[in-house]
């Protein structure tokens, strides 16, 4: 009874450790920018957008293929390659599982305006934009597949920066667009994985030379089956530990260098300094505290959360400073940029 007590008590310290690193409304900020302002009009006024079902996910498919015009293309299969066709259907599937609220040019076109405008400077076609309107992770991400792409803005990212340092934000996402950044990063994730499969098959070779071979250079088949294997496990683990940190860094920095030629250096420098600045004055076990007095209601779940209050705080922030493996620090980043001044 009391280890299904404590498996209960674990599920749920799991639980809302989930919901309150990605469920949260975003902190708001003295001095919203036009565009900030602009998405704040919107939420307000647009009555779709209080409708929050799973309808929006048709909603985001059906603008994308509007605004690019593909049913017309669609209609000509011959004009797509296989990759292409590959490629339309992977972001197809990737949009429509968002949630997140789509941009158009209709709903905000400031900000509409501002990354076409980065586009046509970067010389890459125009992304679709959504906005995370629960994240508080202060943060901006792009992905794509082929020469689609889309980049996710969070809301608390939007309420704390101007125009000029959200436009050179956005700048670096476009940027990691433009150089594929990602596909780098998979390149070298598939080859760890293909190091692993190598080193269990050496290991396994080794293993069933050993038990079911009888002859007599069996012993030194098998050193060399664990030796291969030792081998490949040293060099996946300098890849996964090395090669592949270099390289997001390496993306990041990159990334920085566009953005500040695109755009101003002083600007994203800023820009950064804030979401820095957002992040050291967060008080996760005063946040927490206030959050269960004044959401949850008396019970179990409420029970759990304030006796594992430090504890869920604790792993809220070493959760968010998983991002510290995959970018430079910011001092690291601060010094790039003022070079670029």
């Amino acid at each position: 009874m009391l280890r299904f007590k404590k498996s209960i008590s674990c599920c749920l310290v799991s639980f809302l450790i989930c919901v309150f690193v990605y469920g949260e409304e975003g902190v708001a900020f003295e001095g919203k920018s036009e565009i900030a302002q602009e998405i704040l009009d919107l939420k307000n006024n647009d009555e779709d957008l209080k409708k929050r079902t799973n309808e929006i996910k048709t909603e985001n498919v059906l603008c994308f293929l509007n605004r690019f015009d593909l049913e017309k293309f669609m209609e000509n299969q011959e004009a797509l390659s296989f990759y292409e066709k590959k490629n339309l259907r992977l972001f197809l599937i990737r949009i429509s599982k968002l949630k997140h609220l789509l941009l158009t040019q209709k709903k905000a076109p400031k900000l509409f305006g501002l990354v076409s405008d980065l586009c046509k400077k970067l010389n890459i076609s125009m992304p679709v934009i959504f906005l995370d309107e629960k994240s508080r992770s202060y943060n901006a991400m792009s992905f794509y597949s082929g020469e689609f792409s889309a980049i996710v803005l969070d809301e608390s990212l939007v309420n704390i920066l101007s125009q000029d340092e959200l436009s050179a934000i956005i700048a670096h996402e476009l940027a990691h667009i433009k150089f594929k950044h990602i596909n780098k990063i998979k390149k070298i994730r598939k080859s760890t994985l293909l190091a692993g499969y190598s080193v269990g098959s050496f290991w396994g070779l080794a293993l069933v030379n050993m038990f079911f071979n009888s002859r007599a250079n069996t012993k030194n088949i098998s050193k060399i089956c664990f030796s291969l294997g030792a081998a490949t496990g040293v060099i996946n683990l300098a890849i996964y530990f090395k090669l592949l940190p270099w390289m997001w860094h390496k993306n990041e920095k990159q990334a920085d260098s566009i953005a500040a030629k695109v755009t101003d250096a002083k600007s994203l420098i800023c820009a950064l300094k804030k979401i820095e600045q957002a992040f050291a004055e967060e008080d996760e076990y005063q946040y927490l505290i206030e959050y269960a007095k004044s959401n949850l209601e008396d019970g179990v779940v409420k029970k759990v959360l304030l006796k594992n209050i430090r504890s869920i705080a604790n792993w809220r922030k070493k959760i968010k400073s998983v991002k510290n493996e995959t970018h430079p620090s910011y001092e690291e980043r601060f010094d790039n940029l003022e070079k670029e001044l």
